[in-house]
């Protein structure tokens, strides 16, 4: 069975390289441009994971991560973000966020987050 993400962020060349991306990697991907569209979407259910952009318009990627944390404490989140601010990491963080990424992300580092993600799950 397909793994499904979620890919939240407001910039389109993001969001649409990162779906073809994982698809190519055989994930079933749903993107949304903001965090409330993201919410409506993981509301809907049966996300593997979800990976997010913090500065978002509508709604900022720590809103979101706590919206989620709550409605699924167990919910495995990816943050990235360009803004590389200890209080943004350490807030997210202690949200119950996974990984934080920086960006320009390394695809390379964002594949390797999203396998240790699905084998945790697996254990």
């Amino acid at each position: 069975m397909q793994k499904k993400i979620l890919l939240v962020d407001d910039e389109i060349e993001i969001r649409q390289f990162l779906q073809v991306y994982f698809e190519d990697r055989d994930f079933t991907v749903e993107i949304a441009s903001d965090g409330v569209e993201g919410f409506e979407k993981f509301q809907k259910g049966g996300f593997d994971l979800v990976v997010s952009d913090m500065l978002m318009p509508k709604m900022i990627g720590t809103e979101l991560l706590r919206k989620i944390k709550e409605t699924k404490p167990d919910q495995r989140v990816i943050m990235m973000t360009a803004v590389k601010e200890d209080s943004m990491v350490q807030k997210a963080r202690a949200l119950g966020c996974q990984h934080y990424l920086t960006k320009p992300v390394r695809l390379a580092d964002l594949e390797a987050k999203v396998s240790e993600c699905f084998s945790q799950t697996a254990s």
